[in-house]
């Protein structure tokens, strides 16, 4: 079984990875890169089979326009390779709860996953379109994936993080969430996200909790009281940005 993934090198492809590790079957895996969508190459990576995982996209960039144009072209690129190889394998995408946001991002995710599916219809591959919530975890990027990743690594160097608009967030850790996302390696024909792993915050109460694990465990060398999965999760997490 052969299983690619794009987007290898960021967030979620790293946790993936080292999960796909943890399995006593040996997976065939392999990467679709940056030179493969920008060389035009993966039809040449992708067998009509194959199990692909695709996270490559951009969050982040000069503008609005630049951050649609680009998430749209690798997309466009990905289903151009999937005609010409006609694709019957299985295709998981994830989009984000921005898809209705108004934002360019989440009009790019929501026209990728509906065309995605379109295309799933017309040449027989199975396809996942998981719309996920804010994810977060060890080793998320600073000041580009979650805001978590943010306020951890500034607590951790004595700065003072800011809130800009204080809102109730559906939060999800990256290890629920890979879980969840790999019973497509089975026979599971949908993927619904177990609600009970959805976590919905403040943005001031997650930051009260960084804010405590910091004074606890960084300023006294205590270990914090984790009182819930949620707790723990976010504990790990703040523990990841410590030097």
């Amino acid at each position: 079984m052969k299983i690619l993934i794009s987007g290898y090198n960021g967030f979620l492809g790293r946790h993936l990875i080292r999960k796909l590790k943890c399995f006593k079957e040996e997976y065939d895996i392999d990467f679709l890169s940056k030179a493969d969508f920008e060389s035009n190459k993966l039809k040449k990576k992708i067998s009509p089979n194959d199990i692909i995982f695709h996270f490559a996209g951009v969050n982040r960039d000069i503008n609005e326009d630049v951050v649609f144009k680009k998430n749209n072209s690798l997309n466009e690129l990905l289903l151009s390779a999937l005609v010409k190889v006609k694709f019957k394998g299985k295709l998981l995408f994830t989009s984000s709860v921005q898809e209705n946001s108004g934002t360019l991002y989440g009009k790019a995710k929501k026209n990728a996953r509906l065309k995605f599916e379109k295309y799933s219809n017309s040449l027989g591959f199975k396809f996942y379109g998981v719309i996920a919530p804010n994810i977060f975890g060890p080793f998320c990027k600073p000041d580009y994936n979650s805001f978590i990743a943010t306020f951890s690594s500034m607590l951790i160097d004595n700065k003072n993080p800011s809130i800009d608009k204080d809102k109730e967030v559906p939060l999800m850790y990256v290890g629920d969430f890979i879980d969840e996302i790999i019973k497509i390696l089975n026979d599971y024909n949908e993927i619904n996200l177990n609600k009970s792993l959805i976590y919905n915050y403040n943005v001031s109460k997650v930051l009260e909790k960084l804010n405590e694990f910091n004074d606890i465990y960084c300023k006294n060398g205590n270990i914090p009281s984790i009182d819930s999965h949620f707790d723990l999760c976010l504990f790990n997490t703040f523990r990841s940005y410590i030097n």
